[in-house]
């Protein structure tokens, strides 16, 4: 669980860097072996209430390696704040 959260920690300081304002993280959801960070518009009540827009899940692969869930972790985390890259 230990891993979870310190992998989570990275995903959330990382994302937050990439959202534009009225763009925020909220209701994470974590287990044992992954989390989901989910990303809300809040640039009105009305955007709020929709539900997430979009959101970053991961899962630690119990096949794979310490070394080889990092390198996905990286991998997925990489992919998912270049989408949020420049959006305005």
């Amino acid at each position: 669980m230990e891993e979870i959260m310190k992998l989570m920690d990275i995903a959330e300081e990382r994302i937050r860097h990439y959202l534009p304002e009225g763009y925020e993280m909220d209701d994470v959801s974590w287990s044992d072996t992954g989390f989901r960070i989910p990303i809300f518009c809040v640039r009105t009540l009305e955007h709020s209430m929709k539900g997430p827009v979009d959101s970053f899940r991961f899962f630690l692969d119990q096949d794979d390696t310490d070394a080889e869930n990092i390198e996905r972790f990286n991998s997925e985390l990489n992919k998912f704040c270049n989408g949020w890259e420049g959006v305005a």
